[in-house]
């Protein structure tokens, strides 16, 4: 197992939304010779830039930004997709002699990045679940544990067709990842680091994070984000897919 001291060195900046990531990362960035990996899971959607607070060209100051615009909105992207972009981007990055600094942004897609084992204990999402609920419901439990047996042969053997709570666990982690739980419980045995990282929490007073959040909304209303909302679903993007779960593209759906 590596230790910190022989393995690649990383910044990690994390912390709400309207916190001001973005900004900070850009300056640390210039300071320390640095390049972004950005882990956010709708900023790697093309054309999706108002919704998602992408930093324009103006507000990056020339700081290479990587892990943005590297998906299609109509397709399914997902946490293992990321975590592979962000390895490459940051092997990249220091393989220059630059510092990669990852800002987050989508907690599972850091998660991703610096604990490979962390996706046995992804949250829970309730429409996956609730798919999966119905699918039992019209067709019985057998149907969701053969849909297990499809995508993860390891798992299915281990759970009992009857435990529905556990089978559909293992596919609602292998929607949200891309890769089965028995994958990740494989990882989870390893346990072992990527980085050396460095991580720091960004936070503000509640009432001003707010007042933040509003201000970005407003800003979002006056550049654009209904006609970019529009533009989405004229080009083929459902309404509930991936993409358009994001806070404020699902708001704003028809």
């Amino acid at each position: 197992m590596g230790t910190p001291s022989n393995l690649p060195r990383l910044l990690v900046i994390v912390g709400p939304t309207a916190v001001g990531k973005s900004a900070i990362a850009v300056e640390v960035a210039r300071q320390v010779g640095g390049e972004v990996v950005t882990a956010d899971s709708m900023q790697i959607y093309r054309g999706m830039d108002i919704g998602t607070a992408k930093p324009t060209a103006a507000e990056r100051q020339g700081v290479s930004h990587h892990c943005i615009d590297i998906a299609n909105p109509r397709a399914s992207f997902t946490v293992a997709d990321y975590v592979a972009h962000a390895a490459r981007a940051l092997a990249n990055i220091t393989g220059r002699g630059r510092v990669p600094i990852l800002v987050g942004g989508t907690g599972l897609y850091t998660q991703g990045v610096l604990e490979p084992w962390a996706f046995a204990r992804t949250p829970p999402d309730a429409d996956i679940r609730a798919r999966y609920d119905g699918l039992a419901a019209r067709e019985g439990k057998s149907a969701v544990h053969a849909r297990l047996a499809e995508i993860d042969p390891e798992s299915a053997a281990a759970i009992h067709p009857h435990n529905l709570k556990r089978v559909v666990r293992a596919l609602e982690v292998y929607d949200l990842t891309g890769r089965p739980l028995s994958h990740w419980k494989r990882l989870d045995a390893e346990r072992s680091p990527r980085y050396d990282a460095l991580v720091f929490g960004l936070t503000l007073p509640r009432p001003l994070l707010y007042e933040r959040i509003e201000q970005r909304v407003n800003d979002q209303i006056r550049r654009g984000i209904l006609d970019e909302v529009r533009g989405l679903l004229n080009a083929g993007c459902e309404e509930g897919s991936q993409a358009m779960r994001g806070l404020g593209y699902r708001q704003l759906s028809p």
